[in-house]
């Protein structure tokens, strides 16, 4: 039997997905997914996911945004 801890990153095998585990009894683990949805899933059918990748796009993400916000107020300052 796998064991996770609360707070550990998942990823789905069976299906496109990912979350973060809330508890685990046995064999069952309840994970809240990243639209906020818990679902209970076997601990079978997950992986654990190194909180790099995660930070990684944590990361990517906040940059990306970052640049649409520049560019958006680049855009403003040409229409003037």
């Amino acid at each position: 039997m796998k064991l996770f801890n609360p707070g550990d990153r998942i990823r789905f095998l069976n299906q496109v997905g990912e979350g973060t585990i809330i508890r685990q009894d046995k064999d069952i683990c309840t994970i809240e997914d990243t639209n906020g949805f818990e679902y209970q899933v076997n601990v079978s059918d997950i992986v654990l996911v190194t909180n790099d990748v995660f930070e990684e796009r944590r990361l990517i993400n906040s940059t990306l945004y970052q640049n649409l916000k520049d560019q958006k107020s680049m855009s403003k300052d040409f229409s003037r």
